[in-house]
């Protein structure tokens, strides 16, 4: 308010000069809030007793808004004491509130990065307390966490020896009970002509933990980038790693890095496709054919506007192992009208794992292309709730749509659609029924287009029409028809129901003429019902729903994450 009186008296003494003050006045006040800061401010100590060695200890506290815009200020724990004040500045007004942290590399003993909490420091950022912005804050205490050691030696195996420059890598550890998350940054160094080189990494003191262990290297070359420690040897898969509990320190950890065979090619958008603002980060997975354990995915970027980029992966070198690749698409504007994981077959990027085309672990593999596939239909999305099911019918070539490259879900579904569905259900994809005589249904002349697929339908005995002389190929089906209809197509037209209990769905008594096929569907896991209970026999089937049923029905193989 003060501003905007000062302008208004500047306005009538100055006149003509206000417009200039105006501005003056609003770059200035632009300015001072941009300087604006506050104050967080507290002790940094050492836990139980413990006081810092000779030379003192270097901690590094940062602050961290909900952007992840951070700032740093060193400071130093003098030698023999356990503690130090501490304050920073931080800005005002940033996108967000604020957490704080220490950072100590080499600290020894000590967790490396520890985040504020209320309740105790804490290793945990997401159990991090945060601090509301536009105020100072005291307070804020930050003590060191107390750590045990994990440590052993790197290994290069088959005593190769490290080539000129060396090799980076950093030993990380996660912990699988979920209570002590996964820690980094533990930075080894193989310096050139050596075959090992120590390592040593830091974890929270938490006694129930489980600890895999393992390797990340970046630029590895002939090495596999990821190794995990197990008692029986180094292994990729972390499924089959050996755990190191908790609850105390920890020596003879060994990793050797795993000798590996190159996997290279070119992973495409589709022809007339490319990468959207923004690009696309795609991820390529080798994972052992037949393997019960873990695959490994890394993330390779299309740029925006382009249509490709090469790729490459380092694959376990295994005489007794036949690895499979593939791509994972799960960028949201990348992605979208697209597969979500398609494989590498020789002729032809797949959505089938089955189909896939293996790669032996003996031998590097050049032209290992993959192409992303295009949606079944446009009008289904990824995020379809029958998305899984669709693909399944598409794929296994029981419907190719409603046409323009549509699947029209949430229409009705017809008898006469209904009877090339279960037809094609039980008879498969290329069945092709004998022509129609025309004579069957007064309603379903010789050159209605499902003529032949209604006609087999009853001669297969599956159904009789809906009345003496009338199959309304036109009508819709309900879902107590389907009930029939989807039991006879699987187990043949003498099948009979059980009783029927009238307990299953609320909205089926025992006295419901189709209770016991209702029932069956139920007891086959085909149906539980439409929600909250019922099942609504007397509801149409859309076309999204028939392919659920169709899919359940004759156990169709859903596709690997399309």
């Amino acid at each position: 308010m003060r501003n905007e009186i000062t302008t208004n008296v500047l306005h009538k003494v100055c006149g003509w000069m206000a417009p200039w003050i105006l501005i003056l006045s609003a770059t200035f006040l632009f300015q001072a809030s941009a300087f604006a800061s506050n104050q967080i401010s507290g002790v940094l100590s050492l836990p139980g007793g413990d006081v810092a060695p000779a030379g003192g200890i270097s901690v590094t506290v940062g602050y961290i808004d909900s952007l992840n815009e951070t700032g740093t200020s060193v400071f130093e724990i003098p030698a023999g004491t356990s503690s130090t004040n501490y304050s920073i500045t931080v800005p005002t007004n940033p996108p967000g509130d604020w957490r704080m942290y220490y950072l100590c590399d080499g600290c020894g003993v000590y967790v490396r990065k520890g985040y504020y909490s209320s309740t105790g420091t804490t290793w945990d950022i997401d159990a991090a307390t945060w601090l509301a912005d536009g105020m100072d804050h005291t307070g804020i205490d930050l003590n060191l966490l107390p750590a045990y050691e994990i440590s052993g030696t790197l290994f290069l195996p088959n005593a190769d020896l490290a080539p000129a420059g060396g090799i980076w890598l950093d030993v990380q550890t996660w912990d699988t009970s979920g209570g002590a998350g996964s820690f980094g940054d533990n930075l080894a160094f193989f310096a050139e002509g050596t075959n090992s080189t120590s390592y040593s990494a830091m974890v929270p003191q938490v006694a129930e933990a489980n600890w895999i262990v393992g390797y990340v290297c970046w630029d590895c070359g002939s090495y596999v980038n990821n190794g995990f420690y197990a008692a029986a040897g180094t292994t990729w898969d972390p499924g089959i790693s050996t755990l190191v509990a908790g609850d105390s320190d920890h020596t003879d950890i060994d990793l050797t890095l795993l000798p590996g065979v190159q996997v290279t090619g070119l992973l495409s958008y589709p022809p007339g496709y490319l990468s959207p603002p923004g690009g696309s980060s795609i991820l390529v997975t080798f994972e052992e054919q037949g393997g019960a354990h873990a695959d490994a995915s890394f993330s390779f970027d299309i740029g925006e506007g382009e249509s490709s980029t090469a790729y490459s992966l380092t694959v376990p070198r295994s005489a007794t192992s036949q690895w499979l690749i593939s791509y994972e698409c799960l960028a949201e504007a990348g992605c979208n009208g697209f597969v979500q994981t398609g494989y590498y077959a020789t002729n032809d990027t797949t959505w089938k794992q089955s189909a896939a085309t293996p790669l032996s672990g003996t031998q590097d593999h050049a032209g290992i292309d993959l192409t992303l596939l295009t949606q079944m239909f446009d009008d289904v999305s990824r995020y379809h709730i029958f998305y899984h099911e669709i693909g399944a019918i598409a794929f296994a070539g029981i419907t190719s749509g409603c046409g323009d490259n549509n699947y029209c879900p949430d229409d009705i579904v017809s008898r006469a659609q209904m009877a090339v569905f279960l037809e094609k259900g039980m008879q498969g994809s290329s069945f092709v029924p004998p022509p129609a005589g025309g004579t069957l249904f007064d309603d379903v002349g010789v050159d209605y287009w499902a003529a032949a697929w209604i006609e087999q339908l009853v001669t297969d005995g599956i159904t009789s029409g809906c009345d003496a002389n009338n199959y309304c190929p036109e009508n819709s089906v309900t879902r107590a028809q389907m009930a029939i209809f989807l039991l006879r197509a699987k187990y043949g037209s003498a099948y009979a129901p059980p009783p029927a209990s009238g307990t299953i769905f609320s909205d089926v008594p025992l006295t419901h003429w189709a209770a016991s096929w209702i029932e069956a569907l139920a007891g086959e896991g085909i149906t539980t019902g439409c929600g909250e209970g019922n099942y609504c026999p007397d509801e149409s089937v859309s076309r999204g729903q028939m392919a659920v049923f169709i899919q359940r029905t004759f156990n169709l193989p859903l596709p690997d994450n399309i």
